[in-house]
C-alpha cells in the first residue's frame, strides 16, 4: 500500500507478540482519544502550510497539493494533484503566476505556473534541491541552493526569470532566507539556523543560531549583521523602508519589524501556545499584508491595521486520509516509537 506523507496517521498500539491486520478509522480514534478529527461532512478547517497572498488571491499547501482560495475565505480550489507535495508557494508581484517548489523530476526544483491554474513549467535545474524564497520586483523567482563550489556545503542565492530562464547568483555564501528591497539594491537575508538541517528545536541559543544581515548590492562594503539580540531571527520581508521577520526574542516565534539599521524592532503578534511560521509579505492594491501559518491555520496580518485575522478555507476534497483502510502488516510502515514508563505500551508512528 503506498501512503503520501501528508496522509501518515499516527497510531497509538497496545505491543503484542504477533502483528496481525490492524484497522484504523479516524472516527474511532477520535471518540478513543475525545480528539476532533476532520471530515468532509463537518466541514473542518484543513491542515494548511506556506501561504502566499496577492490582492485577494491567497495560495498554500494542504494535502500535499496547491490551492487557491479568497483572502477572505471560503471554498478552495484545488491547484495540483501530483502524488508528490507542492511546497512553498510564491504569488508574482503582478499576481498572474506562482512559483512553487516540486519534485516532479526527482530532486525538489523551482517550478511556476498560472495562478488560474495550469502545467507546471520547470525553471531552476540545479540537481541539488531548490527552495523559493519569493520573487523580485522586477518579476525574477528568487530561490536558494546548494553551491555546487568548494568542499563545504552552503547555500546560495539565485534569480532566474521565468520566461528566459536567465539566471544570475548573488555573491554571497550562507544565505538560507533573503528578501529584496523594491529597487533591488539591498538584499536582507538569514544566515545559518537550525532549519538548514530540518532540526525544529525551540530556544536554541547556539553557533547555528540564525541572524539577520544586510548587503548592499554593487557596493563596496562587506555584509552587515542586523541582529543584535541573542535569539533566532528569520525569514526576512522588506516592506517600505522596514524589514518584518520571525523572531523568538519573546521566548516564541513571533512576527517583528524593525528600520533597515536593525534598530526600532517592535513586536507585532503575541502568539504564545504556537510559534508563528512560514510568513509571506504581500503589497498588492496598497494593501500591505502578511500571511503566515499558525499551527494548522492560516491568518493574515494587516499592516496598516496591525490586526490579524484568520483565513477560514474549506476543501472540496476526496479526503483520502479520513478513509478507513486496513493494514495487514502496519509494522512495515514503522517510523519512530516511544516505550511508556512502565514498559507495558509503545506508542508508534506509522
Amino acid at each position: 500500500m503506498n501512503f503520501r506523507l501528508s496522509a501518515l496517521a499516527s497510531l497509538m498500539l497496545t505491543c503484542i507478540p504477533v502483528c496481525t491486520p490492524f484497522v484504523f478509522s479516524p472516527a474511532a480514534y477520535a471518540a478513543s482519544t475525545n480528539t476532533a478529527v476532520a471530515t468532509p461532512a463537518n466541514s473542518a478547517l484543513p491542515y494548511m502550510r506556506f501561504p502566499s497572498s496577492h490582492g485577494d488571491n491567497l495560495v498554500f499547501t494542504s494535502e500535499g497539493d496547491l490551492w487557491r482560495a479568497s483572502i477572505s475565505g471560503g471554498l478552495a480550489q484545488r491547484l495540483t494533484t501530483n502524488a508528490g507535495e507542492e511546497v512553498q508557494a510564491a504569488i508574482s508581484p503582478d499576481g498572474s503566476q506562482v512559483a512553487f517548489v516540486a519534485s516532479y523530476d526527482g530532486v525538489p526544483e523551482a517550478y511556476v505556473m498560472p495562478l488560474a491554474g495550469g502545467i507546471p513549467r520547470r525553471i531552476s535545474f540545479e540537481s541539488t534541491g531548490s527552495q523559493v524564497l519569493g520573487w523580485s520586483a522586477a518579476g525574477e523567482v528568487m530561490y536558494s541552493v546548494q553551491s555546487q563550489l568548494g568542499p563545504n556545503i552552503q547555500r546560495v542565492v539565485k534569480l532566474v526569470h521565468p520566461t528566459t530562464l536567465q539566471r544570475r547568483t548573488l555573491p554571497l555564501h550562507d544565505v538560507y532566507e533573503a528578501s529584496l528591497s523594491a529597487d533591488g539594491k539591498t538584499l536582507f537575508f538569514t544566515r545559518l539556523g537550525l532549519a538548514v538541517r530540518q532540526d525544529n528545536a525551540r530556544h536554541y541559543r547556539g553557533g547555528d543560531m540564525a541572524q539577520l544581515w544586510r548587503y548592499d548590492l554593487g557596493g563596496n562594503q562587506e555584509a552587515r549583521l542586523l541582529s543584535t539580540m541573542n535569539a533566532v531571527d528569520k525569514q526576512p520581508m522588506w516592506h517600505q523602508g522596514r524589514l518584518y521577520f520571525i523572531s523568538d526574542r519573546d521566548g516564541s516565534d513571533n512576527l517583528w519589524s524593525m528600520k533597515e539599521d536593525g534598530s526600532d524592532a517592535q513586536q507585532l503578534t503575541h502568539e504564545r501556545a504556537f510559534d508563528v511560521r512560514n510568513a509571506s509579505l504581500s503589497n498588492a492594491h496598497g494593501k500591505a499584508r502578511i500571511v503566515y501559518q499558525l499551527a494548522s491555520n492560516v491568518f493574515a496580518y494587516d499592516i496598516a491595521s496591525a490586526t490579524s485575522q484568520q483565513i477560514k478555507v474549506q476543501l472540496q476534497s476526496d479526503h483520502e486520509q479520513m478513509r478507513e483502510r486496513v493494514l495487514k502488516n502496519p509494522l512495515d510502515y514503522l517510523t519512530s516509537t516511544a516505550l511508556a514508563a512502565n514498559g507495558e505500551r509503545a506508542v508508534i508512528t506509522a
